[in-house]
């Protein structure tokens, strides 16, 4: 069956070539947690053995923008593993209403910032459509990375399901604030 990811607040690491796991999911063992994929194959099977070794299939999410290293993850995981879309299949879902009807990634999460910069040109990421998009597909809609209060508050607000965060502290006051912790 595929694993859910819980609504949220996750703790963001990148895994490397390394054949270890950070050690959180065992100090933690009640949270959650998004790792993030940055470099070829090599940290692809070290990562599927730690997260299975600490039993964290629905505790983690795994994202990559890659779409290989998603293809590769999924491959040795199935649908155990909380999987976010690649960076393609995000712009597809946020810019072209159509495609995302014809094109199914697996994966259950949309783990976004709320802006990508194009030279000197901001543009928007987390849109109506994308939104809609995750609606239809049950898709759960991260953003990263949010450290001011009042940027927290508006997500919180607009309905995202999660927030990857390098203020911990600034996100638990605002989460408390809210009952959200």
């Amino acid at each position: 069956a595929r694993r859910g990811l819980p609504d949220g607040l996750c703790e963001n690491s990148h895994h490397r070539k390394t054949s270890t796991l950070t050690p959180t999911p065992t100090r933690r063992p009640r949270s959650h947690h998004s790792y993030t994929l940055i470099c070829e194959e090599p940290a692809i099977a070290p990562l599927a053995a730690a997260i299975r070794a600490h039993r964290a299939e629905d505790r983690v999410c795994v994202a990559s923008f890659s779409p290989r290293r998603l293809a590769g993850f999924r491959a040795l995981m199935g649908d155990r593993v909380a999987t976010s879309v690649s960076v393609g299949a995000v712009a597809w879902s946020a810019y072209v209403p159509w495609l995302p009807r014809v094109l199914n990634s697996g994966a259950q999460v949309f783990q976004i910032p709320t802006s990508q910069a194009f030279g000197a040109v901001g543009i928007p990421v987390l849109t109506r459509n994308l939104a809609r998009v995750a609606a239809s597909r049950a898709m759960r809609i991260h953003v990263w990375t949010i450290d001011q209060s009042d940027e927290m508050v508006q997500l919180m607000d607009s309905g995202v399901d999660g927030i990857v965060s390098n203020r911990i502290d600034v996100l638990r006051r605002v989460a408390r604030e809210r009952a959200l912790w």
